[in-house]
């Protein structure tokens, strides 16, 4: 059979299209429709595919090899399956179908065969597995026996040892089966050594681009270097004139042309700012200033013709004079001021009678003020709503309450009862609910309040002291918090910074809000690890840990052993969850057969094949299943067979 894996398409069946003769072994057909695999993808190219010519006929069943598949063009091989008839003839139009065929169970056992012999006794070396303790070979193609690999690599680390330099000392070496390399720390650097690896740190004596360092005692010398700084992340702090590079220092701004290479001084700079203002205090000592003869209540105009300011006389520079502007507040304007408005009839004056018509006065406008409303100036039918009154506080239907009183109200309130603000009364019977409508209840003092009132403390403050709480007050000698203080400050407390030992605590993980994080293994007990050197064969028990190095160790001393197969007594089994014991067998992930003691079951997917010698109990090929049984095949009398899909009797 072939050594490559059989396609398998799931209830793959089609139609030839062209009648076949039955004169040619190998042939080209053409299918109705092309073959499919699990996920629904075409099969294609140079594949091996097994197939049955008219599967429903007895006269006519043809089992067919598939090499090739390009589309629905399919090259075959014909009668694979001597036995079972030879080459038949079919017609056009003819099924051609994939089932459970001997072919593919053939090469299944081929490809097993080639790791695990027929007999299943002994695992297959040949052309498989070397067995060279020198490894001469160097095969890329076979694997290594666990002998051969220990002993080349005990001979090869025997034989090895460890070169090494560091900057001083010379040429060094560590063999590696007798010593141990030390990696040791200097000035400014810490080792740390964990698991498989060595760290190597700087301690907070080395200055890193990201620590806060003070430095003392260093000289950075800016012409070699760039010193940049970020507000935001850096300061340099201290630094003096006598810092400066030499000629950065400008001392007579005035002698040098300016630069931006140079920094004045102090003195530099108050002396040449003095010498500038010196020539420019005055307004004649200004270069765009233009001042003659002034005069009283001269102004400062601009001059365009001239580019500069002048002293101008109001009445050159056009302004109104002093008669003119007693002139502008009278009634009436002359031909020559600021207008010529005349006051008519048309104008409202301060001293006018007017009627107005028309207009909006907004009593609240910037400015504005209506006053002296008498009654004769409010509409008759007004209806002034009474929340505009006083406060707002009475309502219209509260207002006309009124109509109908004939005198003053307090005085007939007054002698109806004899309960007034000043009277002194007993009430006996008589319900006060202080949240009512306008009641209240004030001035509740200690004596007011009944001895065994037993008041909720619930009912204290906001509310969330509880009684049980409250009472705990009951027995405290003096002030709380002065004791709590004093209790912490002993050290009795824990506290979010402070270090404890904790001595017969319980800690629920599970607890709201609990949580332990950063656990390393130096904080587990010791007797919980299970470390290298104990070994994991010798920890059977779910009350311990392994670390990492003993499982590495425990898998490759106790993995791919020899003996790991022996007849009648073997301890290595192939299995599936969810399955029988034995060897599953899928395809794309797609569960299509399992073999196991009752044979080798095809699930739905693939069908189902069965070789058993005696049949004593109810057997059922389920509709969506077809079976092929090998025998000799002995049923008993018991038994019952069910055939709902399809059964082929070898």
């Amino acid at each position: 059979m072939t050594a490559q894996e059989s396609k398998l398409a799931n209830a793959y069946e089609s139609t030839i299209v062209s009648a076949l003769t039955a004169d040619s072994s190998s042939v080209i057909i053409s299918v109705d429709a092309a073959p499919t695999d699990s996920s629904n993808t075409a099969i294609t190219g140079s594949v091996v595919m097994y197939l049955v010519l008219d599967p429903d006929s007895d006269s006519s069943r043809e089992y067919v090899k598939v090499t090739n598949i390009s589309g629905t063009t399919l090259t075959v091989v014909r009668n694979i399956d001597t036995g079972g008839g030879g080459l038949r003839t079919h017609a056009a139009g003819a099924k051609i179908r994939q089932v459970a065929q001997a072919q593919h169970f053939d090469d299944i056992h081929d490809r097993i065969n080639k790791i695990i012999n027929e007999g299943g006794t002994a695992v297959v070396t040949t052309g498989v597995v070397k067995d060279e303790d020198d490894m001469a070979s160097d095969s890329a193609t076979h694997l290594a026996t666990q002998q051969s690999i220990k002993k080349y690599v005990d001979d090869t680390v025997t034989a090895q040892d460890l070169d090494f330099q560091g900057d001083s000392g010379g040429a060094l070496n560590i063999d590696l089966d007798t010593e141990t390399l030390t990696i040791a720390g200097g000035t400014g650097i810490d080792t740390v050594g964990s698991g498989n690896q060595v760290q190597i740190n700087i301690d907070s004596t080395v200055v890193t681009e990201s620590s806060s360092d003070t430095l003392t005692n260093k000289t950075i010398d800016s012409a070699n270097n760039t010193l940049t700084v970020d507000a935001d992340e850096a300061t340099v702090q201290n630094i003096e004139v006598d810092n400066l590079k030499s000629g950065v220092l400008d001392t007579d701004i005035s002698s040098v042309a300016g630069t931006d290479t140079t920094i004045p001084s102090a003195k530099a700079v108050k002396t040449y700012v003095d010498a500038q203002v010196d020539t420019k205090d005055t307004l004649a000592e200004l270069d765009d200033v233009t001042i003659t003869s002034v005069g009283d209540n001269d102004i400062i105009a601009y001059d365009n013709s001239s580019s500069k300011y002048i002293n101008q006389t109001a009445s050159e520079a056009g302004l109104a004079t002093s008669a003119q502007g007693a002139l502008a507040d009278s009634a009436t304007q002359p031909s020559d001021n600021i207008s010529t408005l005349t006051n008519d009839s048309g104008f409202i004056t301060a001293s006018t009678t007017d009627t107005l018509t028309n207009k909006t006065i907004d009593a609240d406008g910037t400015g504005n003020s209506i006053t002296n409303i008498e009654d004769a100036n409010i509409k008759s039918a007004a209806a002034i709503d009474a929340s505009k009154i006083a406060d707002g506080s009475v309502s219209n239907a509260e207002f006309q309450r009124l109509d109908g009183v004939t005198s003053d109200i307090q005085t007939q309130l007054d002698a109806k009862g004899d309960v007034t603000a000043s009277s002194t009364t007993t009430f006996t019977n008589k319900s006060i609910d202080a949240d009512g409508t306008g009641n209240s209840i004030t001035n509740i003092e200690d004596a007011n309040i009944k001895a065994s009132a037993a008041i909720d403390a619930s009912k204290i403050a906001d509310g969330s002291v509880s009684n049980a709480e409250f009472q705990r007050l009951d027995g405290v000698t003096s002030d709380i918090q002065t004791q709590l203080d004093g209790k912490q400050a002993s050290g009795s407390y824990i506290t979010a910074s402070s270090s404890d030992t904790l001595t017969n605590k319980t800690f629920d993980v599970e607890g709201t809000g609990n949580s332990i994080s950063n656990i390393d293994v130096a904080d587990f007990k010791a007797a919980a690890i299970v470390i290298e050197s104990e070994g994991i064969g010798n920890n059977d028990n779910d009350t311990t840990l392994p670390t990492s190095a003993a499982v590495v160790d425990y898998v490759a001393n106790n993995a791919g052993s020899s003996n790991a197969l022996v007849a009648d007594n073997s301890d290595f089994t192939l299995t599936d969850t969810g399955t029988a014991t034995g060897i599953h067998y899928e395809l794309d992930n797609v569960d299509t057969a399992d073999w196991n003691q009752g044979g080798i079951a095809l699930t739905s997917v693939g069908g189902i094949f069965r070789h058993s010698q005696t049949q004593d109990s109810t057997y059922t090929v389920a509709s969506t299943e077809g079976a092929v049984v090998a025998g000799p095949i002995s049923i008993g009398s018991t038994a019952t067979v069910t055939i709902a899909g399809t059964m082929v009797i070898l």
